[in-house]
């Protein structure tokens, strides 16, 4: 059964995570006509499970006599940070967007969205400074997601029924969402170099009965996430990373890189460009579960668990690197390592629990990581002699104390362990390597239109989030990913022509070093 919409909407997202849901509101605030669509029968994808936190050029007092350098110093500091991780392939123009953006995003999230981030900050691994942010209790994720669907829920169609509906009448039913869409193409102009449109199948993959929707809309916004959970021979990771295929993974079962496969379709007229396919980012640490410890599927051990100050020992009970080291690098250590399992410990005492109690409360209660009393108890538990447990910690607590680089190259060391090691209480961990994220996708221009294989932007389509290749380069620096799809979510749903044009100053963005926003107007220091 097929049906065609008769409607032609301002812009059809597709994808719900946050790179989705931020184009999407950017776009309804200026008074568009939105429809998005989600493969799956919940919104949020794999922003729902972020949990270290969201970079953002934005200093602060911390409180501790740290001298707060100006915010023009953090952005040169932050753009060299990214671009050191971003290896021998970064994107100056994207960079220098993502960063000189970052403040206003956050200030965007913390006024337009009702989630603040201000309140807390930490340093991840790669990170010259603190600058990742994240709420006071909960996860990140769950938290800018949750409001994120609470303020798009004002143009949703569907009604409070409480009767204390805040929302001009006007509003509602400017957004339409629909779950369980499966979008399968491409609709093209008749020039057939510009896209008019989309299909797709509604209902679950297990229904018996297809239903093959079109929906018309001049800017379709791809929002679909990486490829890399796709093990099949056909996949994208098959065909570029054949040899990451049997390493487990972080990814939502969803992220089988459906949007780029149809933006580069053999068998479509747009033949869209993409970069960096090879680059699949692994991260240093998934939990292995002790109910589970062949799963493919791994939870993802969060950076700022060594952020805090938790350290990382292979299965002699040594440490073996800097742990705030990039992602790429602390896995190319783990991979020096000679153990035969690629498995090693994190552990942590009881300054840094406390200061990640509500990640380490979760990840207790999931028993990801177990709870010691005293050196002794902890390296009987780990299989490691007491004595080394106790040097390995001891070197590194006396390292620390000089102030100076350690021979690891550490200079930071947050939340020491006790100095009564038969007291302290310890949380242990196992992890390993895992598949995180999809640097590669389509290419993109600073306005996140997609371009084809000759550098010309593809009229009508756009890319935003992970789908969108080229801003991390080789290596994606921590606390990076939500930035993107925060900045350029916005980017793209303040400047997209709508059929009729609010009137609203738009986001200015130009390929040079200097851009301007209509959150730039205001005080973006944070304080």
């Amino acid at each position: 059964m097929t049906t065609s919409s008769e409607e032609i909407y301002d812009c059809i997202i597709i994808g719900s995570g946050l790179a989705g849901m931020t184009t999407a509101l950017s776009c309804l605030d200026r008074g568009a006509k939105v429809v998005m669509l989600e493969k799956e029968a919940k919104l949020g994808g794999n922003s729902m499970k972020a949990s270290s936190g969201i970079n953002a050029a934005c200093p602060i007092d911390d409180g501790d006599g740290t001298t707060t350098v100006s915010q023009q110093q953090e952005i040169d500091a932050f753009v060299q940070d990214t671009k050191k991780s971003a290896g021998s392939q970064p994107n100056a123009a994207l960079i220098e967007i993502l960063v000189n953006q970052s403040a206003p995003a956050l200030m965007w999230l913390k006024d337009r969205v009702q989630v603040d981030l201000l309140q807390c900050k930490t340093r991840l691994g790669g990170h010259s400074s603190k600058r990742t942010f994240r709420p006071v209790k909960g996860a990140v994720g769950y938290s800018v997601m949750s409001g994120m669907q609470k303020a798009l829920e004002a143009y949703h169609a569907a009604e409070s029924g409480d009767g204390q509906d805040p929302s001009p009448p006007s509003n509602k039913g400017r957004l339409t969402i629909m779950t369980e869409i499966k979008m399968t193409g491409l609709v093209t102009g008749e020039d057939g170099k510009s896209v008019i449109g989309v299909t797709a199948t509604a209902g679950p993959e297990s229904s018996s009965e297809e239903t093959i929707i079109q929906l018309k809309s001049k800017n379709i916004v791809l929002a679909t996430g990486g490829f890399a959970a796709d093990r099949t021979k056909s996949s994208l990771l098959a065909q570029h990373r054949p040899d990451l295929l049997k390493m487990p993974a972080t990814f939502g079962d969803f992220s089988t890189g459906d949007g780029i496969q149809l933006a580069t379709s053999t068998t479509s007229s747009i033949k869209a460009k993409t970069c960096l396919m090879d680059k699949v980012q692994i991260h240093p640490t998934g939990f292995v579960d002790p109910a589970d410890p062949t799963s493919p599927t791994k939870f993802l051990c969060a950076e700022l668990l060594r952020g805090i100050g938790g350290i990382l020992l292979n299965e002699q009970g040594e440490r073996f690197c800097n742990e705030l080291g990039t992602r790429d690098y602390v896995v190319n250590k783990m991979m020096m390592q000679e153990q035969q399992e690629k498995v090693f410990y994190i552990v942590l005492g009881s300054n840094a629990a406390k200061a990640g109690a509500e990640h380490v409360g979760f990840y207790t209660w999931k028993k990801l990581l177990q709870k010691h009393t005293g050196i002794q108890e902890t390296a009987q538990t780990m299989g490691i002699p007491k004595e080394r447990l106790e040097a390995t910690i001891a070197d590194y607590c006396a390292a620390a104390s000089k102030g100076a680089e350690d021979a690891h190259g550490k200079t930071f060391f947050p939340n020491l362990f006790m100095d009564n090691l038969q007291e302290e209480e310890f949380l242990v961990g196992k992890v390993t390597p895992v598949l995180h994220y999809c640097m590669g996708g389509l290419s993109v221009n600073p306005q996140g239109k997609v371009l084809d294989e000759d550098n010309n932007v593809i009229p009508g389509l756009h890319a935003v989030g992970e789908v969108a290749g080229g801003t991390h380069g080789d290596n994606r620096l921590a606390g990076n990913s939500l930035l993107e799809c925060l900045v350029f979510g916005r980017i793209i749903g303040e400047n997209l022509p709508l059929q009729q044009e609010a009137d609203e100053t738009k986001v200015v963005v130009q390929e040079t070093t200097t851009h301007s926003s209509k959150v730039n107007t205001r005080n973006t220091e944070c304080a």
